[in-house]
């Protein structure tokens, strides 16, 4: 009868069962926290990739291959710990262009013109013991952007010198090119104009 009345012990299992839920949510906040760091890292090398795809360069070919190259250079070097597809923590699919289609840029100064990043965090999606699981159905996917525009290719450069001359005739004759001009020593070249 003495050892029913004995109560030592009796929180033991009061604080493993707090104990666990106080370890569950601080992983989960902390998974969570570490994740909104990373997706810094990765706001960055949208950004690195962005400011390359913007330079003006021989084609949009070219423009596309030079971003590309520094977000597998970002991705696989300096931030491969994180970021490497080998860790499988994140699925970063790049993509560079004009979005303003999909961001409904009707006004002429809305630059939608960059990077877009689909990244899924797979790092999110876990199961912890006694807490129970984090993941979702379609698991959790972001988009990162950075949109700073894109400079004139050569090739679209030396394709607007080349029309130039037949825009010039096509103009109102009340501004007196279109009989004064014989058109025969025009030669369209680089001028640096665009």
């Amino acid at each position: 009868m003495k050892n029913l009345r004995n109560q030592s012990g009796a929180l033991s299992l009061d604080f493993l069962f707090a104990l666990m839920l106080v370890m569950g949510t601080t992983v989960v906040f902390g998974m969570f926290c570490f994740t909104l760091s990373l997706i810094e890292i990765i706001q960055y090398t949208a950004y690195s990739s962005s400011r390359a795809y913007f330079a003006g360069n021989i084609d949009r070919a070219a423009q596309i291959r030079l971003a590309e190259n520094v977000f597998d250079k970002l991705v696989n070097g300096k931030f491969a710990y994180f970021l490497s597809p080998k860790k499988d923590w994140f699925i970063i699919t790049p993509n560079f262009g004009d979005f303003s289609n999909l961001y409904g840029g009707a006004d002429g100064r809305d630059v939608f013109i960059g990077a877009r990043f689909n990244v899924q965090a797979k790092l999110l999606g876990m199961t912890i013991p006694f807490v129970g699981s984090t993941e979702r159905e379609n698991g959790y996917k972001t988009t990162v952007t950075s949109f700073l525009g894109r400079e004139v290719t050569s090739k679209e450069c030396m394709e607007m010198i080349e029309q130039r001359y037949t825009r010039i005739k096509a103009l109102d004759e009340s501004y007196g090119l279109a009989t004064t001009t014989s058109g025969t020593g025009y030669v369209a070249f680089d001028d640096n104009g665009c």
